[in-house]
């Protein structure tokens, strides 16, 4: 009865996780890099609109 140790059997299953990890990974760096280049780009459409109308960037109120 002799038993490969090393079959390919034996790697599917930790190279998945490993995959799936490795795509997890991915995503998630991708998915923060684009939140914080969006939220950046709203800032600056937010402070050209600011600077169009008249108002101030020193909040509500200040002139």
């Amino acid at each position: 009865m002799s038993h490969n140790r090393f079959s390919p059997k034996a790697f599917t299953m930790p190279l998945a996780a490993f995959t799936m990890a490795g795509l997890l990974l991915v995503y998630t760096r991708s998915s923060i890099r684009m939140a914080r280049r969006n939220a950046q780009m709203e800032r600056e459409a937010l402070r050209a609109r600011k600077s169009r109308s008249g108002l101030s960037d020193g909040g509500p109120g200040v002139e």
